[in-house]
């Protein structure tokens, strides 16, 4: 399998998360805060309105066949209707 990018959340503050993957793809961080209680470590708390990471255009994220898509998630209460966790924006 090939990692077009891999979040680990470790740096436990700051406007940006690197990509572990070979691509160096950093996301960007709008509004989440950082918390030390994630699954492996760090971890960022979403307010479920309008926090979001952002990912540059790259080309390893130009994806030409199927792919999977993946979070962990922990929520903090219950929810009612859908929420996106990851999406690919053309």
């Amino acid at each position: 399998m090939i990692s077009a990018a891999a979040y680990g959340f470790g740096e436990d503050r700051g406007a940006t998360t690197g990509d572990s993957s070979r691509h160096g793809a950093a996301a960007r961080v709008h509004g989440a805060a950082w918390t030390p209680h994630g699954r492996h470590g760090g971890a960022l708390a979403f307010d479920g309105i309008d926090d979001v990471l952002t990912v540059p255009s790259a080309a390893a994220l130009k994806l030409t066949a199927a792919a999977t898509l993946e979070a962990w998630v922990y929520p903090a209460s219950g929810q009612s209707g859908w929420g996106a966790i990851v999406q690919k924006q053309i």
